[in-house]
C-alpha cells in the first residue's frame, strides 16, 4: 500500500503543478462559493437511494456530514502541492470509517458520480470564460477522481482487513471455551472406538454400530468442525482418515465373516486404533492452530478486549437497523482506579477489575456482549 500511496501523491501533485495557477485559484474559488449548496445537493440525491439511505439518517447528515462534505469539496479542489500528502492521508481515514461500518463500496462510488454530476452545471453556470469552464471542470473532475481511486484503494485495503478481524471473531466467538470442545469432541470419538471394540472382541452383532461419519464426531465435524476450522490443512487430513475408515467399516459390515479370522480381526482394531489415534492428534493441532485467536481476550478479565469492538458494534448496529430495535451501549467506569492502585497496589487493582468484570457478566443477559474497553472501562452492548 505504501508504494501505492507514494504513486498516488506524485500523480496528484502532477495534476497539481501542471494546472494553471489561475485555474487552481478559481476551482477553489468554484469551492468556497458553492461547497454548501453541493453538499445539500449531494445528499438530497445520495439518500434517494433505498440502500445507501440506511446509512445516512437525517441527523446524521444535518449534524456531520454535511459539513464533513463541505471540507473535503474545499480540500479537494483547492489542493496546493504541499497539501496533497494530508489530502491522501484524508482519503485513507475516510476510507477506513466507511470500511468499519460497513458502508459498501458501490455507495462510495456512486457519492462521487452524483457529486461530478452537480458539480458540472456549478461550474458552466459561473462568469468565466467557455475555455476557463472547462480546464475549471477538466481539474475538479480529475482532482476528485484521483481522491476517489485512493478511497477506494484503501477502502478495499481496510475492507479486507475488517472481513479478517470478522472471521477471526467469529472463529474466536465459535472456539471461546476451544479447551472444553476439543476434550469434549476426543472424548465422543474414544466413546466411539470403544464401542466398536466392545463388540468386536465380545463377538457382538455390530449392525446397531454407526461408521465414524454417522457417529457424534463425525456429525460434528462435517456440520461444523469443518466450517470453524476451514482454510487449516488438518481439516482435509482428518476428511479423508473419515471417508477411508468408513470404506473399511462398511466393507466389514457387509461381510460379517471376516471378524470371525483372528488376524483379519486384529487388522480391522489397528486399523480403528490408527484411524482414531491420528484424528486425535490432528484435532488438537487444529484446535492449538486456532488458539492464537486468543489475543483477542483481555488477559485479566478475560474478557473480550478492543481488538474485536468494532466488529462487535457493526455487527449490532446492523442488527439493530435491519430489525427497527433500538441499540445502547453501556460504558462502566470503575471510579477512583489511580488511587486504589497507587494506596493499595497493581494486585488490588486488578482484582477489583476481575471482580466488576465477574459479576457484570454473570448479571447480564446471554445476549448481550461484555468487552474490556481500556485498562479501568468495560463496554456492554
Amino acid at each position: 500500500m505504501e508504494m501505492y500511496f507514494k504513486r498516488m501523491k506524485d500523480e496528484w501533485t502532477g495534476l497539481v503543478e501542471q494546472a494553471d495557477p489561475l485555474i487552481r485559484a478559481k476551482a477553489a474559488e468554484i469551492a468556497l462559493a458553492h461547497a454548501h449548496y453541493l453538499s445539500i445537493e449531494f445528499y438530497r440525491i445520495v439518500r434517494i437511494d433505498p440502500h445507501a439511505e440506511e446509512f445516512l439518517s437525517n441527523e446524521q447528515v444535518e449534524r456531520q456530514l454535511k459539513s464533513a462534505m463541505e471540507r473535503w469539496i474545499i480540500n479537494v479542489l483547492s489542493a496546493q502541492v504541499d497539501d496533497v500528502e494530508r489530502l491522501i492521508q484524508i482519503q485513507h481515514t475516510v476510507a477506513e470509517v466507511h470500511a468499519r461500518i460497513g458502508i459498501p463500496v458501490e455507495i462510495v462510488e456512486m457519492g462521487f458520480r452524483v457529486l461530478k454530476k452537480i458539480l458540472y452545471p456549478v461550474i458552466f453556470s459561473s462568469d468565466y470564460s467557455a475555455a476557463e469552464k472547462l480546464q475549471v471542470y477538466h481539474f475538479s473532475i480529475n482532482s476528485i477522481d484521483i481522491a476517489m481511486e485512493v478511497m477506494t484503494r484503501a477502502f478495499t485495503f481496510s475492507d479486507s482487513s475488517a472481513s479478517k478481524e470478522d472471521e477471526n471473531y467469529r472463529i474466536f466467538s465459535l472456539l471461546e471455551n476451544g479447551e472444553e470442545e476439543k476434550e469434549r469432541q476426543i472424548a465422543s470419538i474414544l466413546s466411539w472406538e470403544i464401542d466398536i471394540i466392545y463388540k468386536v472382541l465380545l463377538d457382538s452383532d455390530l449392525g446397531s454400530s454407526l461408521p465414524l461419519s454417522q457417529a457424534d464426531f463425525g456429525l460434528w465435524f462435517n456440520h461444523k468442525g469443518r466450517h470453524y476450522f476451514s482454510g487449516i490443512a488438518e481439516v482435509g487430513h482428518i476428511s479423508r482418515l473419515i471417508q477411508d475408515f468408513d470404506g473399511i467399516f462398511n466393507q466389514t459390515m457387509r461381510n460379517t465373516r471376516i471378524l470371525n479370522n483372528r488376524s483379519l480381526r486384529v487388522k480391522f482394531l489397528l486399523q480403528i486404533r490408527n484411524t482414531v489415534s491420528q484424528i486425535i492428534t490432528l484435532l488438537r493441532e487444529l484446535f492449538e492452530e486456532v488458539s492464537r485467536h486468543e489475543v483477542g481476550m483481555d488477559v485479566l478479565t478475560k474478557l473480550l478486549n478492543r481488538r474485536f469492538l468494532p466488529t462487535i458494534f457493526k455487527r449490532e448496529i446492523a442488527h439493530a437497523n435491519r430489525t427497527g430495535t433500538p441499540l445502547s451501549v453501556l460504558i462502566i467506569d470503575v471510579d477512583k482506579f489511580k488511587e486504589i492502585n497507587d494506596t493499595w497496589g497493581h494486585n488490588t487493582g486488578d482484582e477489583i477489575l476481575r471482580k466488576v468484570s465477574f459479576l457484570s457478566q454473570k448479571r447480564l443477559v446471554k445476549s448481550k456482549i461484555l468487552g474490556a474497553g481500556s485498562s479501568r472501562k468495560l463496554a456492554v452492548s
